[in-house]
């Protein structure tokens, strides 16, 4: 049953697509522009740095809180605590991926996962976002950078297990992993067309801090 409410509780806070918010106070419908993505990249694109960057801190903010919530669930279960977390993230990044109320048409969940990260991971959130900037600088593909971070990520659990770092075990290790592997191929999997568009050499790039030349 908290597993389930884990899971609402992140959906609720994910379906908030603060991009559409901000966008329409630019004068922009975002859904109409660039590939209609509601996510934080597709603002950076097609609003601009300023909106863009609102728009992340808002989302990944909404995350951030949406696990905090459900990981109060688990009272002083440390184990059952980082369970829920996933389960509320896996909850968050559904509800930005898949909102209702748009017709199941919405994000990418990156900006949901740099909540998790950023907040519930702090011990290696640092690294990675360094390695996410490193790449970012070094391609401009978002996606690509994303995925870099949730592979490190996983390696970084494996690692925080054997250390005594995550205080997970057992079945329920295996299940918290479950969950984690899905997420990671759910991004691949919105991410096809990023996928298709490098392989062909036409992938759209994100300048955080600079415009594009030419």
């Amino acid at each position: 049953m908290n597993r389930l409410l884990a899971v609402l509780i992140g959906y609720v806070f994910g379906m908030i697509e603060f991009s559409v918010i901000i966008s329409k106070l630019f004068g922009v419908d975002i859904r109409k522009r660039g590939d209609g993505n509601t996510g934080t990249a597709n603002t950076f694109r097609n609003v601009g740095r300023a909106a863009g960057f609102i728009v992340m801190v808002l989302e990944i903010a909404k995350a951030a809180v949406a696990v905090w919530l459900a990981g109060l669930l688990a009272g002083d279960n440390a184990s059952l605590r980082e369970l829920l977390k996933m389960y509320a993230l896996a909850g968050s990044i559904l509800g930005h991926d898949f909102p209702f109320y748009l017709k199941f048409k919405g994000g990418k969940g990156s900006a949901c996962f740099s909540g998790y990260l950023l907040f519930h991971q702090p011990i290696v959130a640092i690294p990675i976002f360094t390695v996410f900037l490193v790449t970012m600088a070094l391609t401009h593909y978002i996606a690509f950078a994303f995925w870099m971070a949730y592979a490190e990520l996983l390696v970084y659990f494996f690692i925080a297990v054997h250390l005594g770092l995550l205080p997970l075990s057992g079945m329920m290790l295996v299940e918290f992993l479950g969950v984690y592997i899905a997420l990671f191929a759910l991004t691949l999997i919105r991410h096809r067309g990023n996928i298709k568009r490098m392989i062909h050499g036409n992938e759209h790039k994100t300048y955080f801090f600079m415009k594009a030349k030419g």
